[in-house]
């Protein structure tokens, strides 16, 4: 019972420190900024309400854009691989995106899905790596040892946990994989689909359901901006 009382009240931040970080400096893909900044409002698909509980709500959408997706994707293993981030946490600044990414987001998703646009936030985010296996083969983690997964054969899942966060948007970029769901509070379990993202308040307990195979995520962690 202590146990899940703590997992329960565990709460995930992202670990920005870069493992055996390259000193050479990672120069983000024109092409990638460059769609990302095309983005407007009128491709972000399908906002919805996808539950209310007494905790909050969930909200979810499609970005119309695989190929940014995918070449996200690339981008993420290109970063990972020159600047050796071996824990599968790809920060937005690291790949040079933070800008056109929070634009993104603070521009078009958050008022499409019906959140106040006239709030000021603070953004951080990464692109998450998860999955059987470590992303190159000369790397130890197939996830970030710092977020608790748990392991059963060749499946993973993230114990109940809260984010260090007012709002989180948690996109899924694709690869291969099944499973993954969100179990939001223990009762509402929510798919993830390639190009679909969740929109949630970062104190809603939640949980990754096991899931095989591997996994990109874009995991963005939205703070009021202090007044002083």
């Amino acid at each position: 019972a202590a146990a899940a009382a703590a997992a329960a009240a565990a709460f995930h931040t992202f670990n920005l420190v870069d493992c055996e970080p390259n000193e050479q400096k990672f120069i983000a893909n024109p092409e990638l900024v460059r769609m990302i900044n095309t983005v407007s409002r009128n491709d972000i698909s399908r906002p919805q309400s996808l539950v209310k509980l007494s905790s909050g709500e969930v909200k979810g959408f499609f970005l119309l854009n695989k190929p940014l997706c995918d070449l996200l994707i690339r981008e993420a293993k290109r970063c990972a691989k020159a600047c050796r981030l071996k824990l599968g946490q790809i920060s937005l600044k690291r790949l040079g995106l933070h800008g056109a990414v929070s634009r993104l987001a603070l521009q078009c998703i958050i008022p499409t899905v019906g959140l106040s646009a006239e709030e000021r936030y603070d953004i951080e985010g990464s692109v998450i790596y998860d999955g059987d296996r470590p992303l190159f083969e000369d790397y130890r983690y197939s996830c970030d040892p710092a977020d608790g997964w748990s392991f059963s054969g060749s499946e993973r899942s993230l114990p109940t946990h809260k984010d260090d966060s007012m709002i989180t948007i948690n996109m899924c970029l694709g690869e291969r994989f099944t499973g993954g769901s969100v179990l939001f509070e223990d009762i509402v379990e929510i798919e993830h689909q390639v190009c679909r993202g969740i929109v949630h308040p970062g104190n809603m307990r939640h949980k990754i359901t096991p899931c095989r195979g591997q996994r990109f995520n874009l995991i963005l962690f939205l703070n009021k901006k202090s007044s002083c």
